[in-house]
Formats: C-alpha cells, sequence, structure tokens
C-alpha cells in the first residue's frame, strides 16, 4: 500500500479512538472526583492536538462555530484524513524530486512558506516549553493523583509526547519549507 493511502487511514483511526478515549476520561473524571469540576483538556485530546499539529488553529476556528461537538469531531477525523494524505503527497515527491508540493506561483508559494517557517519556530517554542515543564516538574508528577488517573501516566508521559510532537513539527515545518523558500527565491524567473 502506498504511503499516501496508509498515512491518512492510520492517523484517521488513531484520531478516532483518542477522541473515544478524550469521551471516556472527560466522563471519569467528572464522576470519580468531584473537586475537579473543571479539568480542562484531557490528555489524549492535548496528545490528538499535537500529533497534528497544523491543525491546531483552524479546529479553534471551526469549533467555535459548529454547535455540534459530534459534527466538530467529525470534522476533525476528515481534517486529519486530508492532512495526513497532503504530507503522504510530500513524502513521494520529496522522495522524487527533492522538493514539497506547494504552489506554483512564486509570490502564493512564498508567503505560505513562510507562515508555515513561522509556525514552525512558533511550535518549536512550544515544545521546548512543554519539555521544560516535564524535566520540572517530574519529581512531583511521579506520585498522587490528577482528575484523569495517576500522574506519571496522565500528566507526565502525555507532557514528554507532546513536547516530542511539536518538535517534531518544528523540525519538519522549518527544514522542509525553509529549504523551499530558500530555493524558490534562488529560482530564475520563468519566461
Amino acid at each position: 500500500m502506498r504511503i499516501k493511502y496508509a498515512l491518512p487511514i492510520v492517523q484517521m483511526i488513531l484520531a478516532s479512538l483518542l477522541l473515544r478515549w478524550d469521551h471516556a476520561l472527560q466522563i471519569a473524571a467528572f464522576k470519580a472526583k468531584p473537586s475537579c469540576d473543571m479539568p480542562g483538556p484531557t490528555p489524549a485530546f492535548t496528545v490528538l492536538i499535537s500529533i497534528n499539529g497544523p491543525l491546531a488553529l483552524p479546529r479553534v476556528i471551526w469549533d467555535r462555530y459548529l454547535s455540534s461537538h459530534n459534527l466538530s469531531f467529525a470534522i476533525l477525523v476528515a481534517t486529519v484524513g486530508l492532512f495526513w494524505y497532503w504530507i503522504g503527497l510530500n513524502a513521494e515527491a520529496w522522495r522524487h524530486q527533492k522538493e514539497v508540493l506547494m504552489f506554483s506561483w512564486r509570490p502564493a508559494r512564498s508567503v505560505i512558506d513562510t507562515l508555515l517557517v513561522a509556525s514552525g519556530f512558533v511550535f518549536g517554542l512550544l515544545g521546548a516549553s512543554s519539555m521544560r515543564d516535564a524535566v520540572r516538574y517530574a519529581h512531583l508528577e511521579m506520585q498522587g493523583r490528577g482528575c484523569f488517573g495517576p500522574n506519571p501516566w496522565f500528566s507526565l508521559l502525555p507532557n514528554v509526547i507532546i513536547a516530542c510532537c511539536l518538535l517534531g513539527w518544528a523540525f519538519t515545518l522549518v527544514f522542509f519549507f525553509g529549504r523551499d523558500l530558500v530555493h524558490s527565491g534562488r529560482r530564475s524567473s520563468p519566461a
């Protein structure tokens, strides 16, 4: 099976499973601990969003205008599939041509590359902050129980996973789209 088809299917299944786990954790947090009246996002949901980092901003926008959470989750899973299909296409293009799939019109290409590189730097800062917090509070989070369960599994481990995903997105966006920005600026103008 080609990567451009396998990657979206696996990511959509993972997104569906993490959303189900998110729902189960929310229900368990409200039933088990009455003191956690506003526990915040679950570790499953934050891991899902960090795995699909560039979709975080569009998700906030459409979630604000949709009244149904089920519709928002369905759109999220479909968008995850489309996003990872694009990544699969980029992986194949990189393997064959050593460049990313992007607009051929140079001004649009430069703007999108610049925005993606800037978002890569933001992901890098967020990932470094998450890793610093995970290291700083590692000794505190080894004992005790939070709103969602034991702290090592539901606080420390998700923070490490989130930090690694965000740092991975930072490297990927800055390297590939920064390289594309530099190379598209060097090419001569088409006749």
